[in-house]
């Protein structure tokens, strides 16, 4: 499962569950797979993403390391940051032994 796919699951369609999102996440085995950036897509992305979720993932995994803890203004033109944002999401793939929805954890 990429982080990507992570960002967009939630389980709030279960009895009971109100919110169901962020899901928790515990990942076994991580796997990278070499892609080109692709900074269009980046740019068209992260305004969709639920940043603050994306590095809490990322933080549950161990890969939070360069990403800040909010996306200030200007992000559009920080390079380096569109390539970390990229390479956690999109590039890393994890085996999951487990996810919740919090709030049934």
């Amino acid at each position: 499962m990429k982080l990507m796919t992570h960002n967009f699951l939630t389980s709030k369609f279960l009895k009971g569950v109100v919110t169901g999102y962020p899901l928790l996440l515990i990942a076994t085995k991580k796997e990278v797979k070499q892609l080109e950036f692709n900074d269009a897509f980046v740019r068209r992305i992260i305004p969709k993403l639920d940043y603050s979720v994306l590095r809490q993932a990322a933080e549950s995994i161990d890969e939070a390391e360069g990403l800040p803890a909010e996306i200030s203004t200007g992000w559009e033109e920080d390079e380096s940051l569109l390539k970390k944002v990229y390479i956690v999401p999109f590039i890393q793939s994890f085996i999951i032994s487990s996810i919740a929805a919090i709030s049934c954890a």
